[in-house]
C-alpha cells in the first residue's frame, strides 16, 4: 500500500446531544466512563460548550437512546462539572450515514470526506 493511500472504516456509531446543561470544568473521562456503564457500550464525548455535550456512542440505535432519554440524562448528571436544568433534553440522536467504499468520490476537493458522501 502506498503511504498517500487511506483506509476509511464504517463504525456502527450514533452521535447524540444533549441540550439545556450548565457544563463548568467537566471530566471528559469520568462522563465517558458513567455513560459506558450506564448504555453498556462504547461512549466518547466528541464536543463540549457551557450547555451542550456532544457524544459518540458505538453500537446503539439513535431509538435506544431517545427511549431512555430521562434515564442517560440522570447518569450524565453524575459527572463532575455537570449540572441539569429545567430544559434538559436529548436534542439530536442520529446514526451516522453508512457509505459504501466502492461509490466514494477520489475527486480531489477542498472538503473533507463527509462532505462527499453527503452530496445528492
Amino acid at each position: 500500500m502506498d503511504s498517500s493511500e487511506k483506509i476509511i472504516a464504517f463504525a456502527d456509531k450514533t452521535v447524540f446531544s444533549i441540550k439545556g446543561l450548565e457544563v463548568k470544568g467537566l471530566n471528559t473521562e469520568q462522563l465517558e466512563d458513567i455513560l459506558t456503564k450506564k448504555l453498556g457500550t462504547l461512549v466518547r464525548v466528541i464536543g463540549v460548550t457551557s450547555s451542550r455535550i456532544e457524544m459518540d456512542v458505538y453500537g446503539i440505535a439513535p431509538e435506544q437512546i431517545k427511549r431512555d432519554e430521562n434515564d442517560v440524562i440522570k447518569a450524565v448528571a453524575c459527572a463532575e462539572g455537570i449540572t441539569l436544568t429545567d430544559l434538559s433534553q436529548i436534542e439530536s440522536s442520529e446514526r451516522i450515514v453508512e457509505v459504501n467504499f466502492d461509490e466514494i468520490d477520489t475527486e480531489q476537493a477542498p472538503y473533507c470526506a463527509r462532505e462527499r458522501w453527503s452530496r445528492p
